[in-house]
């Protein structure tokens, strides 16, 4: 990139203890068809104690350090050190397909448009990653190339500079801090859009117990995330109203257990609204059985164990204790 001519596109990547493979999604940015040279590359080091520095240099990255602040932090503080009128978030386990930047770079010359979203990728064979790449899947079919949405996930997404400086990550949240971004803007009448044609390859978990314990994490953080956007509870366009369903089934059917101890015959509700939560879940189990039959087969135990970590992870937020917006 020419040190006289302002960046086109700045790439902000959080990073901690990524030395791993951080580099992969270096060398995929710096093959980018098009824009190769008109990006500048902003890691930020979010108090890595590994090499992830001295390797994103390597990689021809500007690098920033910061003290452990969490993401939201670590992306603003990358977006204030940003000089190009575009900022691109990757995470760094991300790598961008050929034609990435060109892709998402390409709705912002309507402008109207403040952020766009790309693809998620994955070509992993376990089958808890493919669960997972499922339901990324199933999102996307819920959007169309260039239509609004209310969710931008910041591993593979833009914004305009501006928008960002103007509206920055609410650094309290430490998980789902680019849902709380995205429903803000679109409150703030922004218009974000989807983008299907930027593509990056993301690792998904492998083991079904790190899913769950990521959904924990994240329903532990619902209850300050609707409480901002209490309308959002009921609608979005990330979340299927199936999903809400099968989890307000399987969460009655927990609420009621105390209760059935004493009152026998609520055992026979309890199994029903468990039953009911499954019944819910059909069209997904439906949709992996088209991906592969092991797949289908044991989806319905990965709902189950899915939902109920999101249902434990949702009561521990509504006990009292330490906010859940704070690490």
């Amino acid at each position: 990139m020419d040190p006289a001519k302002p960046p086109r596109i700045s790439v902000v990547i959080p990073a901690r203890n990524e030395a791993h493979r951080i580099g992969s999604c270096l060398e995929a940015l710096a093959a980018q068809r098009g824009a190769a040279g008109d990006l500048q590359v902003i890691v930020v080091d979010d108090g890595s104690s590994d090499a992830t520095a001295e390797v994103s240099r390597v990689g021809g990255a500007t690098v920033v350090r910061t003290d452990g602040d969490g993401a939201g932090a670590a992306r603003n503080r990358g977006v204030r050190e940003s000089s190009a009128e575009l900022v691109f978030l990757l995470d760094a386990d991300c790598v961008p397909e050929p034609g990435w930047s060109e892709a998402l770079a390409r709705p912002f010359e309507d402008p109207g448009v403040a952020g766009a979203v790309g693809l998620i990728t994955s070509d992993q064979r376990s089958l808890v990653a493919g669960y997972v790449q499922l339901g990324y899947e199933d999102r996307y079919k819920r959007l169309g190339e260039g239509l609004a949405t209310d969710f931008i996930p910041t591993a593979n997404c833009a914004f305009r500079r501006e928008v960002l400086i103007e509206h920055p990550f609410d650094e309290s949240f430490k998980r789902l801090e680019d849902v709380e971004l995205s429903f803000r803007l679109t409150r703030a009448g922004l218009r974000l859009v989807f983008v299907p044609g930027a593509r990056a390859a993301h690792p998904h978990p492998e083991r079904l117990w790190t899913l769950m314990s990521r959904q924990y994490g994240y329903a532990r953080y619902a209850l300050p995330l609707y409480s901002a956007h209490p309308g959002k509870a009921v609608s979005d366009a990330s979340t299927p109203h199936s999903r809400r369903a099968r989890v307000l089934a399987l969460g009655l059917a927990l609420a009621l257990l105390p209760v059935a101890i004493f009152v026998p015959p609520l055992w026979i509700l309890c199994v029903a609204l468990a039953v009911l939560s499954v019944l819910f879940s059909l069209p997904v189990i439906v949709r992996a059985f088209r991906v592969t039959p092991r797949l289908g087969l044991v989806a319905p135990y990965f709902l189950l164990a899915t939902n109920l970590a999101f249902v434990v992870g949702a009561i521990r937020g509504l006990l009292p204790g330490k906010s859940r917006r704070m690490r």
